[in-house]
């Protein structure tokens, strides 16, 4: 019979299945019809767990069309018992539907969300990076920081009341005896908190004969 020859050719147009039982209705019995309907069923499921693209598949887009088609058959032919086992079995094939799609999508999702943790991973090592270098810059700045506190702490203060150049080289001498943290210390002097009348040049050459 060229139907049925023409099944496995046209199992995933939703019309063909339509019109195929259709003609068994009329030139066959309802339980031919019955059967293409139910044998339809089974090829909408199949179709769209074998696809890659099943949201694309007609069987998918029209299979409600399928379904109301069957159930007119049923009450038009059928009785009512008919009609309830029909709608049984529509029912049964959304649920496989159903069960199919949750678990595509819930292994879809999952995979996104691996793919998401990979890709921060891979984008995590810079920040990394980037954080352990800027952990560095300041962990540098605070130890220069510190070490400028300490130069300053060693430096003399100079005292701008000092009457005279002995009284201020005696005040230097005691400050410097004071310190004894480092063997060398480098002294920056600012002149203006000194009396006016020391000079520049003076206080280079006092400095520079001083024994560290």
């Amino acid at each position: 019979m060229a139907w049925s020859q023409s099944c496995k050719l046209n199992r995933k147009n939703p019309d063909f299945w339509i019109a195929y039982a259709n003609f068994m209705k009329t030139y066959d019995s309802i339980d031919s019809a019955r059967d293409v309907y139910k044998l339809a069923l089974t090829n909408i499921f199949k179709t769209i767990k074998n696809s890659t693209q099943f949201d694309n598949e007609m069987m998918y887009l029209y299979c409600p069309k399928i379904y109301e088609e069957y159930l007119l058959t049923e009450l038009e032919l059928g009785t009512a018992q008919d009609y309830i086992e029909a709608n049984s079995e529509i029912e049964g094939c959304k649920s496989k539907i159903s069960n199919f799609l949750y678990h595509y999508y819930q292994q879809k999702n999952f995979s996104e969300d691996q793919s998401f943790v990979s890709y921060d991973a891979q984008t995590d090592k810079p920040k990394d990076v980037l954080g352990e270098s800027t952990s560095k810059r300041s962990r540098l700045v605070n130890e220069s920081i510190e070490e400028n506190d300490l130069e300053t702490l060693k430096k003399p203060k100079l005292d701008s009341n000092l009457k005279n150049d002995s009284q201020y080289s005696e005040n230097i001498d005691k400050t410097i005896n004071r310190s004894n943290v480092h063997k060398k210390i480098n002294y920056t002097v600012l002149v203006y908190p000194i009396s006016n009348r020391v000079k520049n040049n003076e206080l280079i050459s006092h400095f520079s004969k001083v024994k560290l």
